[in-house]
């Protein structure tokens, strides 16, 4: 078995403000002794920033849970797994910005009828967001 997270593409949809809700979808691929193994997740997460919309750095609080399969050699192995973290998002304009967090998780590994529950040290993450339509009190006032 091998980490818990796989590489990462998602939405995000400003349900308020200062209220985000994330939905991330990833896979991983690796070769091992000529045998491929493949991995899969699913997120739902929710960023709480801070500040004004109008502000262009908003520091940020971040919660996630999500479901996956990690690389195994055994059928019956599936992770679940909570993690909170902070950062801040930096918004370039309206509608692109870049964010960085660091989360701390704690995933639990589902195997053989068996759970094992992994603590991980802090996860870094680098984002860059385009939105299709401006966040809430962002649009200009012209």
């Amino acid at each position: 078995v091998t980490g818990p997270y796989a590489p990462t593409v998602g939405m995000k949809f400003f349900l308020h403000d200062s209220i985000a809700m994330l939905v991330e979808l990833g896979t991983s691929i690796a070769l091992d002794n000529g045998n491929v193994a493949v991995g899969f997740e699913a997120q739902l997460g929710v960023d709480v920033l801070f500040r004004s919309p109008q502000s262009a750095l908003r520091p940020l609080l971040h919660l996630n849970v999500g479901l996956g399969k990690p690389f195994s050699g055994a059928g019956d192995v599936w992770m679940v797994h909570g993690a909170v973290g902070g950062g801040a998002e930096y918004f370039l304009s309206p509608q692109l910005s870049i964010a960085a967090r660091a989360t701390i998780g704690l995933p639990v590994l589902l195997a053989n009828g068996r759970a094992v529950v992994l603590i991980t040290t802090l996860s870094p993450s680098l984002m860059m967001t385009f939105y299709f339509d401006a966040p809430p009190g962002t649009e200009s006032t012209n």
